[in-house]
């Protein structure tokens, strides 16, 4: 390498911005920070919880799925919505060994201004009961929602 090559690599290094470190990662909580139980049908009703403050941490939601009485199952979990692009949350569905499951996505309706929601969808065994985790945190800075969670079939 030349002397000018080192010098170049030497004052990019220096250039770059080191002031601020990457965002730590949140840390699940191991407890559940509200339990409930969910039984499908055609007229479930969906249950809301909170509003929670989530920090980078955020909380866990256990949650058993009943769904022996119907032959499709559709779990949902969803947050308020807010003005913007972005709700703000993140959520994952985990089977209790905490294996992940799916992540949840943004929703965003209207323009004028958008309104943005997290939601989270899931087919679980029709027929059967199933217990899962749901770990909803802060996307990046602390945010308040409520959750709504949902348990029906998705054709009736």
């Amino acid at each position: 390498m030349t002397r000018f090559g080192a010098a170049a690599l030497f004052l990019i290094g220096c250039a770059a911005d080191h002031s601020k470190p990457p965002p730590a990662p949140g840390v699940q909580p191991r407890g559940c920070t509200a339990s409930v139980s969910l039984t499908g049908s055609t007229t479930a009703t969906p249950i809301a919880l909170g509003p929670f403050a989530l920090d980078a941490n955020g909380i866990t939601v256990c949650a058993h799925l009943d769904a022996t009485q119907i032959a499709r199952a559709d779990f949902a979990a969803s947050t308020d919505q807010r003005t913007g692009n972005a709700s703000g949350v993140a959520a994952t569905l985990e089977r209790v060994d905490l294996t992940s499951i799916v992540d949840a996505w943004d929703v965003t309706v209207g323009d004028a201004p958008p309104q943005t929601f997290l939601n989270l969808e899931w087919g679980p065994p029709g027929g059967a009961t199933t217990d899962v985790i749901v770990w909803f945190h802060a996307a990046a800075t602390p945010a308040t929602t409520t959750i709504n969670l949902d348990l029906f079939d998705p054709l009736e």
